[in-house]
């Protein structure tokens, strides 16, 4: 939770959502027996496909499943009082697997969710209706990832199975403002800089980070090209406090933390060369997992 760092939210196989006070949990359990959330999360009947946090609303929760079901939780007073609860909003309108999703960072109401067949649906969560639009892709690929530009937002970033990132202007809701290709696997990540507006960093399974500058055109808008892991890459995310500095977390649990040169973004030059960025590797020896995620804690 932005708004309360020490809450954290983990979905699970069997469709919970487990929330923890990491306050008053161990470094490291004893066992699988002595893990028991602070609450749990009840509803879906499959594995989950996402999970957003509200910067704005404190405890407002969004998730994805499986079931192609999208809800909104209202988790925000702790201690909690009951050990498992509801949604207080859902919708139905995925036809098939909702892969993630994404809550405005500028917006408090607005909320985005991308999943199987192209499907990209907006909600107003004020409002009776609950959705503002619907997209699809005009390829057969799917929409794996989704995210609201911090500092604009007007603009939003979708990921896909085919590799390409598409960029849309919710003033022109109809179609997508332009499509950024370089990718040669499924993008499982995009997630926009919280410190300057027209940058993008996307995750691949070909195991590359893309920054991109949309304000440039193509062909003159890949900034740096990460290439330090040698496995699918699951989550990513920026440094509030560090404009340089990214956290990419890869499905053989390795975490990297690395830090880009200031002269990426100071020229138009492409950036490949290793000395460009400081690698500092942690590695996890935990159980394999399929979709692994990283996060800084917003005051440190």
């Amino acid at each position: 939770m932005p708004q309360q760092p020490n809450i954290i939210a983990s979905q699970v196989f069997n469709g919970e959502i487990h929330i923890f006070d990491y306050f008053k949990h161990p470094m490291k359990a004893e066992s699988k027996a002595h893990i028991k959330p602070e609450l749990k999360l009840v509803g879906y009947t499959e594995q989950g496909g996402g999970l957003s946090w509200s910067p704005i609303d404190r405890g407002s929760l969004a998730s994805g499943s499986q079931d192609r079901k999208v809800s909104v939780w209202d988790v925000k007073d702790p201690p909690y009082t009951s050990a498992a609860v509801r949604h207080v909003q859902e919708y139905d309108l995925h036809k098939s697997c909702v892969r993630d999703v994404s809550w405005s960072k500028t917006a408090s109401s607005l909320l985005a969710s991308v999943g199987n067949g192209g499907k990209l649906f907006m909600y107003d969560t004020k409002s009776s209706g609950g959705v503002q639009f619907n997209s699809s892709l005009k390829s057969k690929g799917d929409f794996l990832s989704v995210d609201f530009n911090c500092l604009n937002g007007n603009y939003l970033a979708t990921g896909s199975s085919d590799g390409s990132v598409d960029i849309w202007d919710m003033r022109k809701p109809s179609e997508k403002e332009r499509t950024l290709a370089k990718h040669k696997k499924e993008v499982a990540v995009v997630t926009w800089s919280p410190h300057k507006e027209n940058v993008l960093a996307t995750a691949s399974h070909d195991w590359n980070v893309v920054l991109w500058d949309i304000a440039q055109e193509a062909g003159n808008n890949i900034r740096y090209i990460h290439k330090g892991h040698k496995s699918f890459i699951n989550d990513l995310a920026w440094s509030p406090v560090d404009d340089r500095l990214i956290a990419s977390a890869g499905e053989d649990n390795i975490l990297q933390l690395w830090q880009i040169g200031q002269e990426v973004f100071e020229c138009s030059k492409l950036h490949l060369t290793a000395h460009v960025v400081l690698s500092l590797i942690h590695i996890c020896r935990c159980r394999r997992i399929e979709r692994c995620r990283s996060r800084w804690s917003p005051y440190h």
